[in-house]
């Protein structure tokens, strides 16, 4: 059985691999015939249109994504070049903001060290010794003295300027007067009232300075004279120089004037700020609205269109040239919680906005000033300046909530501008007419103005045109719209402009303008005549301005005359009565005008400014048409913009001499006259009224000379 079973096993054993034998020789050729289809033309000839269909799908994708990259670039590439170019320009700018403050920390030292020298100085000249005690007391502090110079010499490069005995440099002295002399020739220094030592105390002004002296060289061998100063500085003179001025006056810092653009002269920027501060200050006694309001109405908000690389007048305006100073404050404000002035800065050209940045963060001054880039191709720039500064919060933090007030747009007390001058590009690269010197670095951006249209006027003064324009928009938003001017012709073409703008015309007290003068002191001494660097200014307002507003004040022709009364010297007041009287005569006699008389104390005023201590007797004259002394009828029919008082209004102040009289028997009566023209009528109606005056009150004239011949028994004088 069991050999059987073995014998079963193993038949069945090789009946398996036989047929494992058999099904690999069948396989065999199916692995050729499988081998022979991978290799076939058709399956070969699928696999590459297989292929070439991804190699498609990949090319599309690649292209979708070279589309995604380039628009991409388009969009980010310019955004990661400035960003490069930004982070280079850092790195640049933290190595030279170093050596700067290395330079301003030797400033401040020296600075610090030069006034105890300038004590000394002082002491120096009023103490004598006496004693033998005292002469040693003074030789120890001499002592000190020569220490603390070698010191500023030798370790901070400071040296004082030579000025007694040395010839007037006026790069290097300032004159306060012209004295004779007989120790020294004319243009000699012959006496010090202070030293100096700003040249020293900058480092970058000193060696930009010495870089200007080698420069200059005589004209020629038989003329001593150099050349002239203006003719050698560049742009890193003026820089070092602009630096050093508002660090020493303002306590400023400007790390950032680069070359090309405009580096601001700092004199004729603070006359503009002082003046504007004058323009505010002069809110409460010319405009209607602000006058006897117990509220302060400022808005503490000012925009400069047009800031440049060193946002010069934002930074000027947070001094005590302005912003600081005590006298911008309401009296209800200034024992409280004050505002803070905020400021807009607005520019075309991403340097600029870039570099006023830097300047202004320089300063910590960035919760203050704003700075924003606007379109140049908006509708104008005072409507870009109010578009942007609805996207600033802190335009609508501080009035708005304590006065309710829900605008689309914030207020503001004033705008400024340094407008471009030239309207055309040969005008900004042709050289000076005068003495054929390039002209100052400027931008295309600072220095051009093209009109939209190709048709209005371009330069200053299409820009301020198209400011005037946008005003009529913003009539009750900005208080005061002001601007720089560099030429009279400019002046007088925007003055003409004004008169003819509705909200404006009929009212002079609405239009102000003002002239920054620099004097050449050498010029002076040797040609004793006045500098040619002039800039103006000019401010308009749509606020209806006062009848006795400051800039209306008729400032030449008759001002004031005596009268003469035969009276006894104890009888002032019947005199200033009787020459009260006779001005009433005279005035309700005008033929040509019907005029109202008020005959009530007032106080004088002196270059606007009530004086307040007094009362004085005082007549003041208007058109009787306009006696209401309120807008009426009369207002709508000539000028619905003309002040309460009419074309005109006249004080006449009467009062007797207090000075012993130069005859016994008669008393002097003196006659003060304020007068105020609104319109070029005003003006007309006031010259002939005041022509005679002085002979028919003090009955001096023609007519009364005949009336004495005709009637012996008229009343004495």
């Amino acid at each position: 059985m069991r050999q059987s079973t073995s014998s079963l096993y193993a038949e069945e054993g090789t009946n398996e691999d036989a047929s494992v034998d058999n099904e690999a020789e069948d396989a065999a050729p199916a692995a050729a015939d499988a081998t022979d289809i991978l290799n076939s033309p058709a399956f070969l000839q699928r696999k590459v249109e297989v292929l070439e269909s991804d190699i498609a799908a990949l090319e599309k994708e690649i292209e979708e994504a070279n589309a995604v990259y380039l628009a991409g670039k388009e969009e980010w590439g310019p955004k990661f070049d400035f960003l490069n170019k930004e982070s280079q320009a850092m790195q640049e700018r933290l190595a030279k903001l170093g050596s700067q403050g290395k330079e301003m920390a030797t400033v401040d030292v020296a600075t610090s060290i030069l006034k105890v020298l300038d004590n000394y100085d002082r002491a120096f000249q009023a103490v004598e010794p006496a004693t033998n005690e005292e002469v040693e007391i003074v030789d120890a502090y001499k002592n000190t003295y020569d220490m603390l110079i070698n010191v500023l010499s030798s370790e901070l490069n400071v040296t004082k300027v030579e000025t007694v005995g040395a010839e007037f440099d006026y790069e290097m002295h300032q004159a306060m007067l012209q004295m004779p002399s007989d120790e020294y020739e004319e243009g000699i220094v012959c006496q010090e009232f202070a030293p100096g030592w700003l040249a020293a105390a900058y480092p970058e002004f000193r060696r930009e300075l010495e870089e200007v002296k080698k420069r200059r060289h005589p004209i020629s061998s038989n003329v001593v004279e150099k050349q002239r100063l203006s003719s050698q500085v560049n742009h890193a003179f003026n820089a070092a120089l602009t630096r050093a001025l508002l660090h020493y006056h303002f306590g400023l810092n400007m790390p950032s004037l680069p070359e090309g653009r405009l580096c601001p002269p700092v004199p004729n920027r603070c006359n503009y700020v002082a003046w504007l501060k004058q323009l505010l200050l002069s809110n409460s006694t010319d405009l209607y609205r602000f006058c006897n309001t117990g509220s302060d109405l400022l808005q503490y908000r000012g925009i400069d269109i047009g800031t440049g690389v060193s946002a010069i007048y934002p930074l000027l305006l947070t001094t005590k040239l302005f912003a600081k100073s005590d006298e911008l404050k309401c009296e209800t404000h200034k024992a409280a919680t004050t505002f803070t002035w905020k400021f807009l800065a607005t520019d075309i050209d991403p340097v600029a906005i870039e570099s006023a940045c830097n300047n202004i963060g320089a300063n910590n001054l960035q919760d203050d000033i704003c700075v924003a880039l606007v379109d140049e191709n908006s509708s104008g720039p005072l409507f870009a300046a109010m578009e942007a500064s609805k996207k600033e919060p802190m335009f609508f933090q501080q009035r708005e909530q304590a006065e309710t007030i829900h605008d689309e747009y914030p207020k503001f007390d004033f705008v400024m501008t340094n407008p471009p001058f030239y309207a055309t590009v040969e005008e900004v690269t042709t050289p000076r007419a005068g003495d054929k010197r390039s002209r100052t670095d400027i931008s295309m951006n600072e220095g051009l103005y093209k009109s939209a249209d190709d048709c209005s006027e371009g330069g200053d003064v299409g820009f301020i045109e198209s400011i005037i324009h946008d005003s009529l928009h913003f009539q009750r938003h900005v208080t005061w719209y002001t601007s720089l001017i560099a030429k009279r012709s400019s002046l007088n073409a925007i003055y003409q402009k004004l008169q003819t703008v509705e909200g404006i015309y009929g009212n002079r007290g609405q239009i102000r303008t003002v002239e920054f003068r620099q004097e050449n002191i050498a010029g002076e001494r040797k040609k004793k005549q006045s500098s040619p660097r002039v800039r103006w200014g000019i401010a308009w307002t749509y606020e209806r301005a006062m009848g006795r507003c400051s800039s209306c004040r008729v400032r030449g022709g008759l001002q004031s005359f005596n009268v003469s009364i035969s009276m006894e010297a104890d009888k002032k007041k019947q005199a200033v009565d009787e020459v009260s009287s006779r001005l009433v005569v005279y005035f309700s006699e005008m033929k040509f005008v019907s005029l109202k008389c008020i005959d009530e104390p007032r106080e004088r005023s002196f270059d606007g400014i009530v004086d307040g201590r007094c009362k004085e007797r005082c007549i003041t004259v208007i058109e009787e048409r306009f006696s209401a002394l309120a807008p009426s009828q009369e207002h709508e029919k000539d000028n619905r913009n003309l002040p309460h008082e009419g074309h005109f209004v006249l004080d006449v102040f009467i009062g007797a001499k207090k000075e012993k009289q130069s005859n016994e028997g008669q008393i002097d009566v003196n006659v003060c006259l304020e007068a105020y023209a609104h319109t070029s009528h005003g003006t007309l109606l006031l010259d002939k009224i005041l022509g005679p005056l002085p002979g028919e009150i003090g009955r001096t004239n023609r007519r009364w000379r005949r009336l004495e011949r005709r009637l012996p028994s008229l009343p004495a004088k």
